[in-house]
């Protein structure tokens, strides 16, 4: 009966998909492998709307998500706020993640619900390495996110949590690639 309850209260699939996402989430690599084993659904979501393919992403844990991957799951479902796996693991720094996504087909251009893709993420709070693999794998230097913002300007407005020197690094990639010092956003400020 209660078990019912519960069931009626979510949306189809998310109930079900929360055991499976929190394992991921949490690192238990052998309860993922259980779950799926039994027949969990693996694309399906958790209360907060989140696979366990993004939560694993979102929390660095490449075996989880290698695993996941090797077994079907959506590389390109998002998670919250229309956030994709990849720039979760972009946000994090987890290049090992990022890499296997791009390596397994994830698109590194898809913008979310607040118009960011994974090199905004990674440029933003100092990832060099990252931003070199987007920027190899097509990412188009001059590109134009929220607000006309561009990937220079958000890492010349870095995030708190980057260290100076970080930043330094992915702003001299950035202008060694090309990227525009003198575009202008729409209220008409530069890098």
């Amino acid at each position: 009966e209660a078990t019912r309850i519960v069931t009626q209260s979510y949306p189809p699939g998310v109930v079900r998909g929360f055991p499976l996402a929190r394992a991921a989430k949490s690192g238990q690599k052998e309860i993922v492998a259980l779950f799926l084993n039994r027949g969990a659904q693996i694309d399906a979501r958790s209360l907060e709307g989140a696979t366990a393919l993004y939560e694993a992403a979102e929390t660095g844990r490449l075996p989880i998500v290698r695993e996941l991957v090797d077994r079907g799951a959506n590389i390109g479902l998002a998670g919250r706020s229309g956030i994709t796996p990849l720039a979760a693991a972009a946000y994090m720094g987890s290049e090992a993640i990022v890499e296997l996504l791009i390596e397994k087909g994830a698109d590194p251009k898809i913008m979310d619900k607040t118009e960011k893709t994974a090199i905004v993420y990674a440029a933003g709070r100092g990832f060099p390495d990252i931003v070199t693999l987007l920027l190899d794998h097509g990412v188009d230097i001059n590109a134009r996110y929220g607000n006309d913002l561009t990937v220079l300007m958000w890492a010349a407005g870095y995030s708190d949590e980057a260290g100076t020197q970080d930043m330094e690094k992915v702003i001299k990639l950035l202008l060694d690639r090309g990227a525009r010092v003198d575009d202008q956003d729409n209220r008409g400020r530069t890098p």
